[in-house]
C-alpha cells in the first residue's frame, strides 16, 4: 500500500477520532458543569432547562415540592427561594415556565432621561405608560418593558410600579402601598393560563419581595402566601394611559422617560414583610375587580 493510500485511510479516523472525543467532553461538561453550558440541572432529576428559552421548563411533578406538611413551589437553585403553595388559587399543572424568580430585572431604582433625549432612539408610533401624578410625569416604553416586565417606581410621592406582559399583552400601572406597606414587586418566571380568563393566554406571575406572595394581574389578586386573595390596586385610571410615544411627548414634552440599558445585580435575600415581633394586619376584602388591568388601549383617553 502506498504512502498516500496509507495517509487517505488513516484522515477519516482521525475525524472520527476528534469527533467522539468532543462527544464525549461535551458530555462530562454537561453532566458536572451545566452552568458553563447554559443548562441548570433541575433538583436531581435528569431534566435539564435552557436558561432564558422559552418552553423549556420543568413539568408540574418536578415543580411542586413536598417538604414537613408544606407545598413549594421551584424558584430557583437555591431552595429557600421556593414559593410556598400550600395554600394556592391556582392549578400548578396551568403553570408554564419555570425561569427561576428574578430571571427578568425587575428595577427597583430605575434610572430616566428627558424627553429630547428619549426623542433620539424612541419612535412616534411606540406604545408606552404614561403615568401624571401631581407635577410629576413619567413614561414607561413597552419596548423596556419587555425587558423588564415590572419597573418598581414613585410618581408624584405616590409608590406605583409599572408593569407588561408580552404573552398577555397586558400593560398597566398598579398602586405599591398595600395596607401601610410599601411591597415592592417582581416576575416569578413562571406565566399561567386559564381557558376563562383573559382569552385563555399566558400572563405573567408575579411576587412581591417583602412577603413572597405570588400574585396573578388577570384575577386581580394575591393567589398564594401571606397576602392571598388580597385585590391588587390598579392606579386610578385618571392618572395614567395606555397611549404612544408620539401623544406623550405632544401632551407632556417635559416628562422624565425610563432610560434603556439598566439592570440590577439580583439580591441573595429579600426582607420580610412582616419584620420580626409584627404581625401582618386584618386585610380588606377589597374590591377584586380594581385591581383587574385595562386591556391595551382601552384607557387611552388621558
Amino acid at each position: 500500500m502506498s504512502d498516500g493510500d496509507s495517509k487517505s485511510i488513516s484522515r477519516p479516523r482521525l475525524l472520527w477520532g476528534v469527533l467522539i472525543g468532543l462527544l464525549g467532553l461535551h458530555a462530562l461538561v454537561a453532566h458536572f458543569f451545566p452552568e458553563f453550558l447554559g443548562l441548570r440541572r433541575i433538583h436531581a432529576g435528569p431534566m435539564y432547562s435552557g436558561r432564558g428559552i422559552p418552553g423549556m421548563g420543568m413539568d408540574s411533578r418536578q415543580r411542586v415540592l413536598d417538604l414537613e406538611g408544606r407545598r413549594l413551589l421551584w424558584a430557583g437553585a437555591d431552595p429557600t427561594h421556593h414559593f410556598d403553595i400550600t395554600a394556592f388559587r391556582l392549578e400548578a399543572a396551568n403553570l408554564h415556565y419555570g425561569l427561576g424568580r428574578e430571571h427578568f430585572p425587575a428595577l427597583i431604582e430605575p434610572r430616566f432621561q428627558h424627553t429630547e433625549l428619549a426623542n433620539e432612539w424612541l419612535l412616534d408610533e411606540e406604545r408606552v405608560l404614561l403615568v401624571e401624578i401631581g407635577d410629576e410625569t413619567k413614561v414607561y416604553p413597552i419596548g423596556l418593558l419587555q425587558r423588564h416586565e415590572v419597573v418598581n417606581d414613585e410618581v408624584g410621592g405616590t409608590p406605583i410600579f409599572a408593569a407588561f406582559c408580552i404573552l398577555a399583552d397586558l400593560g398597566a400601572v398598579y398602586e405599591r402601598l398595600i395596607e401601610d406597606h410599601t411591597f415592592t414587586f417582581g416576575v416569578s418566571g413562571y406565566t399561567y393560563a386559564d381557558p376563562d380568563v383573559w382569552d385563555g393566554m399566558d400572563a405573567f406571575v408575579l411576587w412581591d419581595r417583602d412577603s413572597n406572595s405570588l400574585w396573578w394581574p388577570p384575577i386581580g389578586k394575591a393567589v398564594s402566601g401571606p397576602m392571598i386573595d388580597q385585590p391588587m390596586r390598579v392606579l386610578d385610571e385618571t392618572l395614567w394611559a395606555q397611549t404612544t410615544w408620539a401623544e406623550a411627548k405632544s401632551t407632556h414634552p417635559d416628562a422624565n422617560v425610563l432610560a434603556p440599558g439598566q439592570d440590577f445585580t439580583r439580591p441573595m435575600e429579600w426582607p420580610r414583610y412582616p419584620a420580626e415581633g409584627q404581625s401582618i394586619p386584618v386585610l380588606s376584602s377589597g374590591d377584586p375587580a380594581g385591581g383587574i388591568p385595562p386591556r391595551w388601549g382601552s384607557n387611552a383617553d388621558f
